[in-house]
């Protein structure tokens, strides 16, 4: 389920930034910069994400990580990032579970 949407800045793994479409709570919690002039993201690019495991419930979510720079992509493991729980509607420490990395078709 989503929140209100956003536009942020995508940095793909050729350094090259793009404009992405994304949940605005997810983009604050990954500190993702707001896009402004950049094109929208090629379709045949499937963004990195982080997936982030509820500490009681073990559901796992998808949480597009737009900058290959940010702490929760490059820390280390069982790192935590504050999400909201769409069940309860309050912020919850989410564990990073793993880390699936960009795919680009031609």
């Amino acid at each position: 389920m989503a929140g209100t949407m956003a536009r942020v800045v995508y940095v793909s793994d050729n350094g090259t930034s793009y404009s992405y479409h994304m949940d605005a709570s997810n983009a604050t919690a990954v500190g993702a910069a707001t896009a402004t002039t950049e094109p929208d993201k090629p379709g045949r690019t499937h963004v990195r994400y982080l997936l982030a495991r509820h500490p009681t419930t073990g559901r796992e979510r998808r949480i597009p990580c737009p900058d290959p720079a940010n702490a929760l992509w490059t820390g280390s493991p069982g790192a935590t990032i504050a999400l909201t729980d769409y069940n309860t509607n309050s912020s919850v420490n989410f564990t990073v579970a793993g880390r699936i990395g960009e795919r680009r078709f031609l």
